[in-house]
């Protein structure tokens, strides 16, 4: 691996460690709800994971519909 990915990674989880679940005060890396990480050739990262509630579901599906206003 080269050291370029390495420090990516380290990124990504230093970001997602700032991610909490909305239940409970436990970020979404720590809780063990991140399955993967892929990173494509031009920098775009795409991260697996699974969801705790309903909840959760309807925060990050409004958090998108923001985002996408945003870059219009």
């Amino acid at each position: 691996m080269s050291n370029d990915f390495l420090q990516r990674e380290e990124e990504i989880v230093k970001m997602l460690r700032t991610v909490y679940d909305p239940e409970i005060p436990v970020n979404v890396y720590d809780l063990g709800l991140i399955y993967g990480v892929e990173v494509s050739d031009d920098g775009a990262v795409k991260i697996l994971m699974t969801l705790t509630a309903l909840v959760v579901r309807l925060q990050i599906l409004y958090w998108k519909m923001s985002v996408s206003k945003q870059s219009l």
